[in-house]
């Protein structure tokens, strides 16, 4: 009986601790659902709130963006409400946005370089390469003199094709191209400088003589520092590396008896060396095999005697470029202001751009003349005069097209609200019987009557 009893009582102590375990464990069961339900809802909080921030940030973005563009849209040639916005683009960091901001902008104020170099730079920090090119080739288009703008373009271009096939050539390409647009610009020397250090770099030292025989022909700031360079440049490499091959062979031709009596012996000496240069076709590098070749290591005595020559030969460069500095000095010297802004010039500075160009005209050399009015107008794109003169100019050397192109430049682009420049640009159309004039006078009417009433106005005033 007592063992039965004892049995029992251990058997109910057993169920009553299962129970108390099951209810203990659907306690912790119950604890830990309602534990996640709570963390799936904070979660869920937390997410909405994020978004919801977000939502407000977008919103609040917008809504700054928006009030940026407002007083564009009142009036789009605010300079001062362009620049608060292109500011306000650089910190959004927003593709669409700045491309928006930037292309318009460009529509009004395409001499502002600086803006030109903000924009690609955005692009390549995005890594979109194609559009940074894109956006630099637009740059340059729209304000072919500047030379810094160029600079960044040709470093740009260095950093991407570095490692293809032809980086040697596409780069010598994008030189070339500035050289031709801004080469003979008065402040040039920095784009020469690092064409010909580029051209040494690669060890195409007549390539580099090339372009030293170029600059030393050009009235530059710093002409004096390239012929300085030139002389070291010949006197550190044997003269058929300095010159062209013409070049050498009639110098050597019109010294050799001189030659032959200052040295006992050989003239020269020929030497191999393997030519490690780029090919000048754009071929790929697999199917160009390096050349052994060969070149002259001159005696002593001929080395002096042959750099003294060529050196004679580029001082009288230097010297008739030296007086074509020297005339233009004056006026160089008076261009306080040579970039592009809205604040009006100086008047005597308008009246040395006037003087300059005319000095120019004068002198008849007609590539000179267009490179100063492109350099004119971009410190005075504001001034109906210089257009109107720069247009004339081209048309009186025959040159309608060109004439025609620039007046379109100022009534389209930089001035589209000033009426003289409009009435020229219709007289013009109508001296050549183009009935463009009618169109020109139609379309910007308002313009021009808003000018005659205001003159009318103003004339009634001071009666």
């Amino acid at each position: 009986m007592g063992r039965g009893r004892s049995r029992s009582e251990s058997s109910s102590k057993s169920r009553s601790r299962s129970r108390s375990h099951s209810r203990s464990s659907n306690s912790a069961h119950r604890g830990r659902s309602h534990s996640r339900r709570r963390g799936r809802t904070r979660s869920r909080s937390r997410h909405r709130d994020r978004r919801s921030r977000s939502h407000s940030s977008d919103r609040e973005t917008t809504d700054l963006l928006k009030l940026c563009w407002k007083p564009l849209k009142d009036d789009s040639r605010n300079f001062d409400a362009w620049t608060h916005l292109l500011q306000y683009i650089e910190q959004l960091d927003e593709t669409k946005a700045a491309r928006e901001a930037y292309d318009d902008f460009f529509k009004r104020y395409p001499y502002c370089y600086g803006y030109w170099r903000k924009y690609a730079e955005f692009e390549r920090r995005h890594k979109h390469y194609d559009r940074c090119i894109e956006v630099y080739e637009r740059g340059v288009t729209a304000i072919p003199l500047s030379i810094d703008l160029w600079l960044h373009y040709i470093a740009f271009v260095k950093e991407v094709v570095q490692h293809q096939e032809n980086a040697v050539q596409k780069t010598r390409l994008i030189y070339d191209h500035a050289i031709e647009a801004c080469g003979m610009e008065f402040r040039s020397d920095k784009l020469w400088d690092e064409y010909i250090n580029w051209e040494l770099s690669n060890g195409e030292t007549v390539r580099a003589g090339a372009l030293f025989d170029q600059i030393l022909s050009i009235p530059t700031l710093l002409y004096s520092n390239h012929f300085d360079k030139y002389k070291t440049f010949v006197n550190s490499n044997e003269p058929d590396r300095v010159v062209s091959q013409d070049e050498y062979n009639e110098i050597f031709a019109e010294l050799e008896a001189d030659l032959r009596k200052a040295v006992d012996g050989d003239l020269f000496v020929l030497e191999e060396y393997v030519d490690a240069s780029p090919p000048d076709t754009m071929e790929s590098e697999e199917k160009t095999s390096k050349k052994i070749c060969k070149r002259r290591k001159h005696h002593e005595e001929v080395l002096r005697i042959m750099r003294t020559e060529i050196l004679e030969r580029r001082n009288k460069k230097y010297l008739l470029n030296e007086q074509e500095v020297s005339r233009r000095w004056a006026f160089e010297e008076n261009i306080k202001r040579p970039y592009f802004h809205v604040k009006p010039l100086e008047r005597a500075q308008l009246r040395n751009w006037r003087a300059y160009l005319d000095f120019e005209i004068e002198c008849g050399d007609i590539t000179r003349i267009i490179i100063l009015f492109e350099r004119c107008l971009i410190a005075c794109a504001l001034y109906e005069e210089m257009w109107i003169k720069y247009a004339r100019y081209v048309e009186s050397i025959g040159e309608s097209s060109r004439a025609r192109s620039v007046f379109r430049r100022a009534t389209e682009i930089h001035l589209p609200r000033k009426p003289n420049v409009h009435l020229a640009y219709s007289a013009f159309e109508e001296k050549n019987g183009n009935n463009q004039a009618i169109v020109i006078f139609v379309i910007y009417e308002p313009v021009i009557s808003f000018s005659v009433h205001s003159f009318m106005w103003l004339s009634l005033m001071i009666s």
